[in-house]
């Protein structure tokens, strides 16, 4: 059985740690962990050697994943818009439930990217029904 290593995936230094006491940082780089914090490395938004050799050709192995994380994000709440299911958006500020982006984006996206894309969707809708840029009166 070959050694399972981790590497992150959005170009930042993730840091993964359990309550056993087990702690690291996971960069660009491939990196071994100790089986307990696997788990945790997934759930932050690492992915494992074993995983990229199943889903990648072996042209690409090696090579950076790019993700394109705005795009992954948007379709993630598109779903969540068309599914219009309870507790998918929070009811103070209208805006999509993080733990659910995450979810259905795969990976550990931050409030602000998400605030970020959906403002950006408010705006192109926004501009869709005023096309003309009229204000209101």
């Amino acid at each position: 059985m070959s050694e399972i290593k981790f590497r992150s995936i959005t170009g930042k230094p993730i840091h993964v740690a359990n309550t056993l006491g087990h702690a690291a940082q996971v960069g660009e780089e491939w990196t071994w962990l100790h089986p307990t914090l696997h788990r945790e490395a997934l759930m932050r938004g690492c992915v494992s050697n074993a995983m990229v050799e199943e889903s990648i050709s072996p042209k690409m192995a090696g090579q950076p994943l790019n993700i394109d994380t705005p795009a992954v994000i948007r379709e993630a709440i598109t779903k969540m818009l068309s599914a219009d299911e309870d507790g998918d958006f929070e009811e103070a500020t209208g805006l999509p439930a993080l733990s659910k982006v995450r979810k259905l984006a795969g990976f550990n996206v931050k409030k602000a990217e998400m605030v970020s894309v959906w403002n950006a969707m408010q705006a192109e809708l926004d501009a869709e029904n005023d096309p003309a840029g009229d204000p209101e009166d």
